[in-house]
């Protein structure tokens, strides 16, 4: 696990890998309860037997079964702590833990050693070497008799140091087929402990060391691995400290681009909102110089409008109601009237143009926005805008339809007073005829 590695790292004390050996990694507590029944996994994680976790599924491994290859389901569990994947058969008891829990004290108290070799607790008087147990005089009798034993190097109980002990201050753990024996050797072909029985039996003619040499073996072969694995414990912190300082990195370039970007968003933005503001002045400008012209043109048509209406007016009313004496007294401002209001120029079309036009290519700013910051630069956009003011068209040419209207209008008006005045006028010389 990298975590732990790394925090066990950092420690001086070797306090950290103890108590992650005799603490529960699930509920914390210690192991050292008789209770708990304790358990190591492949990962070298301690879990008391209730906190180990529950199959997460099943696999088919090969096995070597009484008729040659065979097969057996096994199930997959995974650890709480580092997540990595396991058999089920693979967990084995924490003799670690048994052994500080149930052995006797490890200090060589040779007043109160008694024999591991006998169930008759009877004082010790030496310590064989090569079985790491503790003998009575009975047992060193039998040891030195027995041809499987007789060789092995028993030496006193005052000439016993702590560290010629070795392995002897742990209680002995019996095989769990043959109940009254202990493991007391270890077989190299099969890479397991085993007892006296399972040795002449089912591991005949294997090679084997008896506890203490294979112990000194295998701790040689652990140091071994462990000072390749304190070489790839540097090279992961320093893996670790490298990722460290590109995320470092990630997040000071994360924010340096952030603020690049918001300052060229901005600037664009600004650069746009005063291209906006100039283009809005020019559109101000010219429609208020159209608008000018309009007026004018709109405010002379209209004057020439309320003339014609007046002159319509005046005429019909001395048409119809006026007297004879009076139409002909006043005939020739009718007529000069008439013909100076037939004469006035009427212009139908609008002096200016009523559409407003700013030309761009939408696509080209789309194309160019979806681009922008590819590169991880800001590119400079340069194109033409497009603008196309449409209620000012729409006002413009509402004012060009009025205008045309009103030009209609005139003109039937002034159709409608020569029409009435021709018919009055003939109407008045047929009724002088009569005289």
């Amino acid at each position: 696990n990298l975590s732990q590695t790394s925090s066990t790292s950092s420690s001086s004390t070797p306090a950290a890998p103890i108590n992650l050996l005799d603490t529960c990694a699930v509920c914390k507590q210690s192991l050292q309860n008789r209770d708990c029944e304790p358990k190591l996994l492949p990962c070298l994680h301690s879990f008391c037997l209730k906190c180990i976790p529950q199959p997460e599924r099943k696999i088919t491994v090969p096995v070597q079964g009484p008729h040659g290859q065979d097969t057996r389901i096994v199930n997959v569990m995974r650890c709480t702590v580092c997540h990595q994947e396991y058999k089920q058969i693979d967990i084995v008891d924490n003799y670690f833990v048994k052994d500080t829990s149930e052995a006797t004290s490890t200090s060589v108290e040779n007043s109160t050693q008694v024999c591991t070799s006998c169930e008759d607790n009877a004082s010790a008087i030496g310590f064989c070497v090569e079985c790491g147990e503790w003998l009575c005089k009975t047992c060193i009798e039998a040891h030195q008799r027995v041809k499987f034993t007789k060789d092995h190097k028993i030496r006193k109980k005052e000439e016993v140091s702590s560290e010629s002990v070795g392995t002897s201050g742990q209680r002995p753990v019996f095989c769990p087929v043959h109940k009254q024996e202990a493991l007391k050797l270890f077989c190299e072909t099969c890479d397991t402990l085993t007892c006296r029985d399972c040795q002449l039996l089912e591991h005949k003619e294997h090679r084997y060391q008896f506890l203490e040499e294979a112990f000194q073996n295998q701790k040689g072969i652990i140091e071994a691995f462990m000072t390749k694995l304190q070489d790839k414990r540097n090279f992961v912190e320093f893996s670790v400290s490298q990722v460290q300082n590109r995320f470092k990195e990630v997040s000071e370039t994360h924010k340096k681009v952030e603020h690049e970007i918001k300052i060229a968003v901005f600037t664009l933005i600004n650069e746009i909102n005063k291209k906006g503001k100039s283009l809005l002045q020019q559109l101000e400008s010219v429609t208020k110089e159209r608008s000018v012209k309009l007026l004018s043109q709109q405010r002379d048509i209209s004057c020439l409008a309320q003339q014609i209406i007046h002159v319509l007016n005046f005429t019909n009313w001395a048409i119809s109601n006026g007297s004879s004496t009076a139409l002909l007294y006043s005939k020739r401002l009718i007529t000069y009237q008439l013909h100076f209001i037939m004469k006035a120029r009427v212009d139908p079309v609008p002096q200016s143009n009523g559409a407003v036009r700013f030309f761009c290519d939408p696509t080209f700013w789309a194309k160019n926005v979806v681009n922008l910051g590819t590169d991880s630069t800001l590119t400079k956009l340069a194109a033409e805008t497009c603008f196309y003011s449409t209620h000012r068209a729409k006002a413009l040419l509402h004012q060009v339809y009025i205008f045309m209207n009103t030009f209609k209008n005139v003109t039937l008006c002034l159709k409608y007073i020569i029409l009435q005045f021709l018919k009055k006028k003939l109407s008045f010389l047929n009724y002088c005829g009569r005289f």
